[in-house]
């Protein structure tokens, strides 16, 4: 994707930071670097083309702008600084992509999780484009980083997952939960970032015998208060159920003689979390097959700025990540030309998933026939012959077993179509 950046008056133009690209109607981010801008600068951000939040300037010197395109095929923004330096502006002009068409939506019925819950979450599938979610004759290919997705159910509302917690988490972490269309696996998928709440025990020094509170703090949870007295040592530890988001707790404690304050790190809410999309389960020999992963950053907002996933094959090649939408980031793996089993790793800072995928012999030449021959006005087709050289590595893709009958003969595969499900 191409920036173009067009300054007005800043004396440091502003450089447009490499992040996911922004998509026409949802929400994105827009990450500045301006060289030279003083803290504490005054910052307006304006377009016409679409809403925009008030700029946040970072304490690295990045100015990251909150922004939500229109239909157009660019948004135009106009950036005001005011600093000691006097007043001065400057114009960013960022290409917009149309929405995904097709994107799937997953709605956790229950968010977060607390600990040590046993029954599990619904979620329901919608489709982001607002039209009809997957019909039931279609098949869903599901995925979880953590806990286990049990077989979607179809009725007459549509879709619903329902996903169970692992027995047992020592940390609090992000369940990313990813569906994709068996049909189109590449292009109609969704996801859902569902936090997962465990206990944790946090010890802290204080005042001998100092009565303390402990309130959690973050802008992605609610707050969680406990109690606990120290020791006469001045040892104090505290149980909690904590969000994985969570990444600070303020300490409030007193004694007969003073009352005092002060931030304490707590374990979460440190690095990004990762999971993979659906894969297919099986590819042929030299087959270029998109590989997705969604990362959500460390206070469980799908990343759109900053560096993109890195994947590992043990066999085959894989090209580099890019962000290609929010919390989306997606690559090209080549697979081997020897069949078998390939894992693939995907990593970013200090964290890991892996999948694996086999590896079948290379698709044969296929001879393709249809009954009847030739079809009066009105007339569909009731039966599809495929040949070929091995009837085992003839795929179909889009129509749900139990709807169609698969006859093997010698080199030959035959389809029989039911009446509702003829092409």
């Amino acid at each position: 994707m191409i920036f173009l950046l067009c300054s007005a008056a800043l004396a440091a133009t502003p450089t447009l930071l490499p992040g996911a690209p922004l998509q026409a109607g949802q929400p994105g981010l827009v990450d500045l670097w301006i060289p030279g801008l003083s803290q504490g600068a005054r910052i307006k951000a304006s377009t016409p083309d679409g809403h925009v939040e008030r700029p946040v300037q970072l304490p690295d010197g990045r100015v990251q702008v909150s922004v939500i395109p229109g239909d157009s095929s660019s948004l135009s923004l106009l950036l005001r600084v005011r600093s000691t330096a006097g007043r001065e502006e400057s114009t960013v002009i960022i290409p917009v992509v149309p929405a995904t068409a097709g994107g799937l939506v997953l709605h956790p019925t229950q968010a977060p999780v607390p600990p040590g819950a046993s029954q599990g979450v619904d979620l329901v599938l919608r489709s982001a484009d607002g039209q009809d979610p997957p019909r039931g004759d279609h098949l869903l290919l599901t995925r979880s980083s953590l806990g286990t997705v049990k077989a979607p159910v179809h009725d007459d509302n549509g879709w619903t997952l329902h996903w169970k917690p692992p027995a047992h988490l020592d940390q609090p972490a992000y369940a990313i939960i990813a569906v994709a269309d068996s049909a189109t696996p590449g292009s109609r998928l969704g996801w859902a970032a569902l936090p997962v709440m465990a206990m944790a025990t946090i010890d802290a020094t204080v005042d001998p015998g100092a009565h303390c509170t402990l309130t959690t703090s973050s802008l992605s949870a609610d707050p969680v208060t406990v109690d606990a007295n120290a020791d006469p040592t001045g040892q104090i530890t505290f149980q909690l159920p904590l969000h994985p988001a969570v990444a600070r707790g303020d300490l409030s404690c007193q004694t007969d003689t003073r009352t005092f304050e002060r931030a304490i790190s707590l374990p979460a809410g440190r690095h990004p979390w990762l999971g993979w999309l659906p894969p297919p389960t099986v590819v042929p020999a030299g087959a270029q097959v998109p590989v997705q992963i969604a990362v959500v950053n460390d206070d469980g907002a799908p990343r759109t700025v900053g560096t993109a996933p890195t994947v590992l094959a043990s066999a085959g090649s894989v090209t580099e990540l890019e962000l290609v939408g929010p919390g989306l980031a997606q690559g090209l793996w080549t697979a081997p030309q020897q069949p078998g089993t390939v894992r693939l790793v995907a990593k970013l800072l200090d964290q890991q998933v892996e999948t694996t995928v086999q590896v079948s012999a290379a698709l044969p030449a296929l001879q393709v026939s249809a009954e009847p021959t030739e079809l009066p006005q009105g007339e569909r087709i009731t039966k599809l012959s495929i040949t070929g050289a091995e009837p085992t590595a003839v795929w179909t893709s889009g129509l749900r077993a139990g709807r169609l009958l698969v006859h093997q003969g010698v080199g030959a595969v035959s389809l029989d179509l039911a009446p509702d499900q003829a092409l």
